[in-house]
């Protein structure tokens, strides 16, 4: 971006120099110092709703996208960058209040040391609700005492790297990691003991994975060790961040539902709408 500006600047000058008519359009070094400001403060910003548009964006994903974009924006210390992240700051005290995005962050071994008490307690609560509910509804979920198996064989292929490279997040969350937490479940809301035992245990046990580790697949492999704990995964990795996922299908609307089929019924519509986004998602994914 900084390499356009220049390009910019330069080409503007040049257009200047072979037409006078043009000078009211020249500005000065001061006026471009305050672009490349403005350019180097958005970049972060840029990356990171360009991250925000891929697909199968998880709530843990869009947490570590938004971090990272505030502690870039933050490393600049301009003017401008300290306003945009006292914004953050102001709009992140509702984020971080969301049970569903607590939830997920929990159950991402790669960020949930980044949550204090009260989070870690909101984010069991949550948990423990959706358990209970998928209990009380008759949905397969049983109470079992099997026993907690070791992980560390399990996942030594997905522990952090010692030779990983070094950027902005993982260095925040080593400064996190190297704090002990003082945490808690003591809430009146947990009533079960069980599933409120298996997530303490997971939180105290599972190590600090790579930033790089896909936490759905991660989950995938935990299925056999937490099979209590995959079933939320499973349903709170579901749960879509943004609005791409939507806007992509009634972007597809128009493909099925043209003059020519304006007849066809609401059932009809939605069953073609399922089959040509698993189609499309199959297709994706073979590539």
């Amino acid at each position: 971006m900084i390499e356009r500006i220049q390009y910019l600047k330069e080409f503007i000058q040049i257009m200047v120099a072979n037409d006078p008519k043009l000078k009211k359009i020249s500005l000065n070094n001061f006026d471009w110092q305050q672009i490349e400001i403005l350019a180097k403060t958005l970049l972060p910003a840029k990356i990171c709703t360009k991250k925000l548009q891929n697909e199968q964006l998880t709530l843990s994903d869009f947490y570590s996208s938004w971090i990272s974009c505030k502690i870039e924006t933050r490393s600049l210390g301009n003017p401008f960058s300290n306003k945009l992240v006292k914004c953050m700051e102001n709009r992140e005290q509702f984020i971080m209040n969301n049970k569903v995005l607590l939830a997920a962050v929990f159950l991402d071994p790669r960020f949930k040391i980044t949550l204090d008490e009260i989070q870690y307690n909101m984010a069991i609560n949550h948990l423990v609700s959706v358990w209970l509910y998928l209990k009380n509804n008759g949905m397969g979920i049983k109470d079992t005492d099997e026993n907690v198996e070791n992980m560390e064989d399990r996942n030594s292929e997905s522990d952090l790297d010692s030779n990983e490279n070094s950027d902005v997040l993982e260095q925040f969350l080593r400064e996190k990691e190297s704090v002990e937490p003082e945490i808690s479940c003591s809430s009146q809301y947990s009533t079960s003991k069980f599933i409120e035992n298996k997530l303490k245990t997971y939180y105290l046990n599972q190590k600090r994975l790579s930033l790089k580790t896909n936490i759905l697949q991660f989950w995938q492999s935990m299925e056999d060790i937490h099979p209590e704990l995959n079933v939320l995964a499973k349903i709170v990795f579901a749960v879509p961040s943004t609005q791409v996922s939507v806007e992509r299908l009634f972007s597809g609307l128009k493909f099925i539902l043209s003059p020519y089929r304006s007849n066809i019924t609401s059932k009809h519509l939605e069953d073609q709408l399922i089959v040509r986004t698993n189609r499309l998602f199959e297709k994706k994914n073979k590539v």
